[in-house]
């Protein structure tokens, strides 16, 4: 079963960034490979190749499917193929980032934000399971997540190049 879905599932969308990510936990988090080094790479090739031109359709569509470019973004770069990251891309993403610091598909310009202090005892931070929503609705779990995941696949990108420069010096 775990072969057939990674060698044939599905080509787009969630489908195809959740087996890609599965590759990489394998590599991450245990060490292993799921077929051989060589075939885990080609399929990392392949994936992160068709990821690459889903994003640039994603862009080139408004970012109706934000999340999902923002997962391609953050997974592809994780693999080692950070060419799905793009300054454009996260600046858009930023215009989701909410007075509060967290992100929402909601522009912040239309809605003010909840009132929450962190002086007050009667605000709690707790874990709210069965929502995808903080803070009121204001702050999108998901997205403020993906978001936060490709700055740091950036950031990563931007720091190796500058210290692989800096050490051929």
């Amino acid at each position: 079963m775990c072969y057939n879905m990674l060698v044939n599932g599905t080509n787009f969308g969630y489908s195809l960034t959740h087996r890609l990510l599965w590759l990489i936990q394998a590599h991450r988090g245990r060490g292993c490979r799921i077929f051989s080094t060589r075939e885990d790479k080609e399929l990392i090739d392949m994936f992160c190749t068709k990821i690459f031109r889903e994003a640039n359709y994603i862009a080139a569509n408004n970012f109706k499917i934000l999340d999902l470019l923002l997962e391609q973004m953050t997974y592809c770069s994780l693999a080692g193929y950070p060419d799905t990251i793009r300054r454009s891309w996260i600046s858009k993403a930023l215009k989701h980032q909410t007075s509060l610091g967290c992100f929402s598909y909601k522009l912040p310009a239309r809605a003010p934000p909840p009132k929450y202090s962190s002086e007050t005892d009667d605000t709690k931070w707790v874990f709210l399971y069965n929502s995808a929503h903080m803070l009121g609705g204001y702050c999108h779990r998901g997205l403020t997540a993906l978001t936060g995941a490709a700055i740091s696949g950036a950031v990563r990108f931007v720091l190796e190049r500058v210290y692989s420069r800096n050490d051929n010096n």
